[in-house]
């Protein structure tokens, strides 16, 4: 027996499943933030049975139901990675087994009803029923259609990092427009809007058209024109799913629209400056940090209301 099958008949421990619990409480309630997410996606890679407690509580309910008569827990992130801006607070394990019943009603309306979408700013992971992990990104929506001979996501818009499960007698395909990629026991991350769809291989193989992709080969389509394949930084490329915006060598209008794919109060730039470049990480939500950085940088000026940012050049404003 190879160590994976050990692994994978290893029993998972209360206390792990109990933490992953916990997660599902906060990813899907009220003290959700940015640095829960953070904080999630560090525990979940510390170790191999983190991931496989995750699947066990988001995908049954029965497992969850199991242990609502335990002990209160505190759902809160350890001390090295705990917002201070909230509050401790106690939640009942029954309060995680019903948020629970949620996460795999979410599952479940993937896989047999229209979708599932993200908001302004918010980040999912689907558990998928063969293994697979589908992380999206803001402003995302997909549609799940698993079949016994095919797995077949449509991605509508936006962005989302599939890692999937090898199953070499059941496909497993993603459509993005007229588009499809072929995917077999890979990595790769497709972003979709109404001017380009890029797709980006991570590991393993992928078909695109009549295209193979190697590992940190982007293809990107953009419509009139022919596809145009390079190697971007996958570190650039993958920022959001560590709450960061990455800016590499935008105009600043550029830029603005991508900090405002996490915000709901837009990014305004004036035409004087739209075309000044602009590089860094910012916080994903942070348009304001983001536009302070850029004024401090280029002289600009920030103007601010509850509805709007604008920056734009000292000049127009003295007019």
């Amino acid at each position: 027996m190879n160590t994976e099958e050990t692994s994978v008949k290893r029993k998972l421990s209360p206390g792990v499943v109990t933490e992953a619990a916990a997660w599902v409480a906060r990813l899907h309630g009220p003290l959700r933030t940015p640095t829960v997410e953070r904080g999630f996606r560090s525990w979940l890679h510390e170790h191999t049975d983190h991931a496989r407690a995750f699947e066990l509580v988001t995908d049954s309910w029965d497992e969850v139901a199991a242990l609502k008569d335990g002990a209160n827990i505190e759902v809160t992130l350890p001390s090295d990675r705990r917002d201070p801006t909230v509050p401790r607070r106690w939640v009942p394990l029954a309060l995680a087994a019903v948020v629970g019943v949620f996460a795999l009603a979410g599952v479940l309306w993937g896989l047999y009803l229209p979708g599932v979408s993200t908001g302004v700013g918010e980040q999912r992971v689907l558990a998928l029923e063969d293994g697979t992990r589908v992380h999206l990104n803001t402003s995302t929506r997909v549609v799940v259609d698993y079949t016994e001979g095919r797995r077949h996501i449509r991605l509508k818009t936006g962005e989302a990092f599939f890692e999937v499960a090898r199953r070499p007698q059941q496909p497993f395909v993603v459509s993005v427009g007229e588009r499809q990629v072929q995917a077999l026991g890979t990595a790769f991350l497709v972003r979709h809007d109404d001017l380009r769809t890029a797709i980006t291989l991570m590991e393993g193989k992928v078909a695109v058209a009549s295209s193979l992709l190697e590992p940190g080969e982007r293809l990107t389509f953009v419509e009139g024109k022919s596809p145009v394949r390079d190697q971007p930084s996958v570190a650039m490329l993958t920022a959001w799913q560590r709450g960061k915006v990455a800016i590499d060598n935008l105009t600043l209008a550029e830029a603005a629209a991508e900090m405002n794919r996490y915000s709901e109060r837009p990014l305004i730039v004036g035409p004087a400056v739209a075309e000044l470049r602009v590089s860094g990480i910012f916080r994903a939500g942070d348009s304001v940090g983001f536009a302070g950085a850029v004024a401090r940088n280029y002289g600009l000026r920030v103007r601010e209301s509850s509805r709007r940012i604008v920056l734009s050049g000292l000049e127009m404003e003295r007019q």
